[in-house]
C-alpha cells in the first residue's frame, strides 16, 4: 500500500512540475518591465472607501542618463465594474516620481519638468486610459532615465468587499487601436512596449476570469452565438467565437448564463474555455478596449497547452517500471 502511495506521488510531482514549467514565466535580460505594488492582493475595503495603488518600472540601470534612457510612458488600466470604479491618477505629494527624480539627480531640473497627463475614464467599464508622462523637451535633453522607480499613484473607489477584482495594466489608446502592452518612450522619439506587465489584484487574484470586447460591428444580446470576442484579460491578444449559449431565461445574453467560447486566433485555435456569465456591459461599443462580458470559467480544454498531457506521458513509464519491479 505504501508503495502504491510512492507511485502516485511521483507522477503527481512529476505533472506539478511541468505544469509549473509551462506557467512560470520567464524574465528575458534588459527588459522593461511595468508592475503594480503591492504585488499581493491588496486588502478589503469598505465599500465606498479607496482603494490606493501604484504602477512602478523596471528597466535596466545603464540606460540611465543616456541616449538609451527612457523619456516618457504611457499606459491604461482596469479592474471589474462590479467591485471597483476608477477615481483618479496622480503624483504623490513631496514624492518625485520616476522621470523627476532622474531630472533631479542630475540637475536637469533647473531647465526640464515632466508633464503628466490623464485621458478619460470610465465607472461602467473600470476602465482608466491613458495615464501617462514625459519628459518636455527631451529631444533637446537627449538623455533618459533608467534603473527603477514609481511612475505613479493611483486610486479606485471600492464597490464591494467581496469581490475580487485585477487591477490590470494594459496599453494606451492610440488612434484608431488601443494598444495591447504598456508603452515608454526614449530620446528618439520611438515608442516601444513594455516587455514584462504584472498585474495587481483587489482582494484577490481572479485567474478564472475573462474579460471580453465585442468585435467587428458588435453584437446583439438576443442573439449571440457565433459573435466574435476579442480577449481583453487575462491576453490581451486572443480572439474567440461564442460558440454556445444556455440562456437563464430572459432571452438576452446576460448575467447567470453559461456560454461556450472557441479560440481563433492565439495560441492554441480551437481551444474551448466555457463558464459563467458574471457581468455584460448595458452599453457595449464594439472594439474600444473596454469589457463587454466578464465570464467566470470553467476547466477549459488544455488551456495551458500539451504540457498536462506530457506530463502524464512522462509519468507513465514510471509507474509501468515500478509495477514491474514489484512482480520480480
Amino acid at each position: 500500500m505504501q508503495r502504491k502511495y510512492s507511485i502516485l506521488l511521483l507522477a503527481t510531482t512529476m505533472m506539478l512540475g511541468a505544469l509549473t514549467a509551462a506557467i512560470t514565466p520567464v524574465n528575458a535580460q534588459e527588459t522593461v518591465r511595468f508592475y503594480v505594488s503591492p504585488e499581493t492582493p491588496i486588502a478589503a475595503v469598505t465599500p465606498g472607501g479607496y482603494v490606493n495603488y501604484e504602477v512602478w518600472v523596471e528597466s535596466p540601470p545603464e540606460w540611465d542618463d543616456t541616449a538609451s534612457g527612457i523619456a516618457g510612458w504611457a499606459l491604461s488600466v482596469r479592474g471589474d465594474p462590479r467591485a471597483l470604479e476608477p477615481f483618479g491618477a496622480g503624483k504623490i505629494g513631496g514624492m518625485g516620481g520616476f522621470l523627476e527624480n532622474f531630472l533631479v539627480t542630475y540637475g536637469y531640473d533647473w531647465d526640464y519638468v515632466t508633464s503628466f497627463y490623464t485621458g478619460e475614464s470610465s465607472a461602467e467599464t473600470c476602465t482608466f486610459f491613458d495615464i501617462s508622462e514625459q519628459i518636455a523637451g527631451y529631444g533637446t535633453l537627449g538623455k533618459g532615465a533608467g534603473g527603477s522607480g514609481r511612475l505613479f499613484r493611483g486610486r479606485f473607489k471600492s464597490r464591494s468587499d467581496v469581490l475580487p477584482s485585477v487591477i490590470d495594466i494594459f496599453g494606451p489608446p492610440r488612434p484608431p487601436i488601443v494598444e495591447i502592452h504598456a508603452q515608454y518612450l526614449t530620446t528618439d522619439g520611438v515608442w516601444h512596449d513594455v516587455d514584462v506587465e504584472d498585474d495587481g489584484a483587489y482582494i484577490a487574484q481572479t485567474p478564472a476570469t475573462y474579460y471580453f470586447d465585442a468585435l467587428g460591428v458588435g453584437f446583439d444580446p438576443s442573439s449571440p452565438m457565433y459573435t466574435d470576442w476579442h480577449e481583453l484579460w487575462p491576453a490581451m491578444s486572443n480572439e474567440w467565437s461564442l460558440e454556445s449559449w444556455v440562456d437563464n431565461g430572459d432571452t438576452v445574453l446576460s448575467e447567470s448564463d453559461q456560454i461556450d467560447l472557441v479560440q481563433t486566433v492565439g495560441p492554441h485555435p480551437g481551444v474551448v474555455v466555457w463558464g459563467h456569465v458574471e457581468w455584460v456591459n448595458p452599453a457595449p461599443i464594439a472594439g474600444d478596449g473596454q469589457a463587454d462580458v466578464i465570464m467566470n470559467a470553467k476547466v477549459p480544454e488544455f488551456p495551458l497547452g500539451v504540457a498536462p498531457i506530457l506530463a502524464l506521458v512522462l509519468a507513465v513509464p514510471v509507474v509501468y517500471l515500478w509495477r514491474r519491479k514489484e512482480e520480480k
